[in-house]
Order: C-alpha cells, then sequence, then structure tokens
C-alpha cells in the first residue's frame, strides 16, 4: 500500500473522531459557483457547432447539392410526314409523267424510284424509267431500265420497242429486227413498232414492205403531233416514187 494512500487513510479517520455527526464529504467537488465559463466548456461548444453545421452541411448537400445521375430514356421515333401523294401509286405516276412533260427529269426520276420500291414486279414503272434515263442521255441507264422490265415480263411490248429503238442507235440492226418483231407479234397495233420496223426495212432496201409499215404507223398514230405526220407523209411519198422507179422496166 502506498504512503499517500495511508495518509489519506489515517486523515479519514481523525476527520471521523471529531466529527463523527458530520456526513461524509461527496467524492466529487461541486463547480465553483462564477461568472465566467470555463474555457474547456466553451471549447467544447464550439466544436460541437461546427459538427452540427458540418453534418447539417453534408445532409443538405445530399439532398439537394448533388447532380442528379444521368437517365436514359428512350428516344421516341418522330414519324416521318409522308406526303399523301406518296400513299397512291396512280397519283404518284401521274406526277411522275407531268414532271417529264415539263422537263424536271430529277424529280420525275425520283418518284419512279420511289414507285419501283412500292411496286417492284410491275414492269411498267420500269420501262417508263428508261423512258426518262434516254430523255436524259443517259442510254446504259435506260438500256439497264428496259432489260428490268422484260425480266418482269417478257412479253411486254413497249419495253421490246423500246430497247429495240436504242439498238438502232447503237446499230445493232438484227437484234433490233428481232426484238420489234417480236413486239408487233405480241401487239400488231402499235403503231411506234411500225415505225421501227418501216426504218429497219429501208436500211436493208425492202421499199415496199418499208411503205407498208410506215403506211401503218400513219393510219394508226393519230394522236402524234402534226409535224411528225407531216414527216411520215413526205417518207411516204418518197418511197412511193422510188417503188415506182423500181417497178418500171
Amino acid at each position: 500500500m502506498s504512503i499517500i494512500l495511508d495518509a489519506l487513510n489515517k486523515t479519514e479517520k481523525d476527520r471521523g473522531e471529531k466529527n463523527q455527526q458530520e456526513p461524509a464529504p461527496s467524492p466529487f467537488m461541486p463547480p465553483k459557483k462564477s461568472g465566467k465559463k470555463s474555457p474547456s466548456f466553451f471549447i467544447l461548444g464550439i466544436i460541437l457547432v461546427v459538427i452540427s453545421v458540418s453534418y447539417l452541411s453534408f445532409s443538405l448537400y445530399k439532398k439537394f447539392g448533388q447532380k442528379p445521375k444521368a437517365t436514359y430514356q428512350p428516344v421516341a421515333v418522330i414519324p416521318k410526314k409522308i406526303d399523301p401523294i406518296e400513299k397512291n401509286p396512280e397519283q404518284m405516276r401521274e406526277k411522275a409523267f407531268e414532271f417529264y412533260q415539263t422537263g424536271e427529269y430529277s424529280e420525275s426520276l425520283s418518284l419512279w424510284e420511289k414507285l419501283i420500291k412500292l411496286e417492284p414486279e410491275n414492269p411498267e414503272n420500269y420501262n417508263n424509267m428508261g423512258v426518262l434515263y434516254k430523255k436524259m442521255g443517259e442510254i446504259n441507264h435506260a438500256k439497264e431500265s428496259y432489260a428490268l422490265a422484260l425480266k418482269k415480263n417478257l412479253r411486254y411490248a413497249e419495253a421490246l420497242n423500246n430497247l429495240a429503238s436504242i439498238l438502232i442507235m447503237e446499230k445493232n440492226y438484227s437484234r433490233a429486227t428481232e426484238l420489234i418483231d417480236t413486239a408487233l407479234q405480241i401487239n400488231p397495233q402499235y403503231a411506234e413498232a411500225h415505225l421501227h420496223r418501216a426504218y429497219l426495212l429501208e436500211k436493208e432496201g425492202k421499199l415496199i414492205a418499208a411503205l407498208e409499215h410506215y403506211q401503218q404507223f400513219l393510219a394508226l398514230g393519230e394522236n402524234f403531233n402534226k409535224k411528225l405526220k407531216g414527216e411520215m407523209e413526205l417518207k411516204i411519198a418518197e418511197l412511193k416514187t422510188r417503188t415506182q422507179k423500181e417497178v418500171l422496166p
């Protein structure tokens, strides 16, 4: 046992003998009443305030200060506005012809391309695109279009005649003759096919046969313009003169 503890025990014993009637003192000394607060208490208060403010700031930051997490919403596909004309192939065809007649070839071509997508099995669309390509001077594209039309329908007289007209330009007369003869077998009343056959026969020197086809063309082509009719009348008159000279001894 330590000397300090012995001294404390002795002191307590002496106090007990002198003041047996006095209550034992509290082991803790009561704080001294003073107008000034203890510095340690003041510092502790500051610390508590700082902690409270920090906690409050952190709570508010978590609630309001954080950036919202990115949420990926599905993007709605805005339906493309479709021109009412594109819902009706017949109206598209009429508009394409209108553009062709007014010389607006790119607009006409665009419509034929759309028609082919709408009606991929319709040979008329390919044939008309071929006519347009030929008008634009794109001969190879025209030939391809006519060939596609015939792939859809081998007995499509218009495509046969139109492809033959390009072959005549390329001086492939034998193949052109085959196509024209087939077109006339399919449709004997096909005026333009008679015109091409007349030209081919004239190239072969078969003037009488050529004259017959020119006359057929003139009789069937009632809707052709006056200029073309006038030229055909002159051609027929010329051939008649030539054939008469050949018949005469």
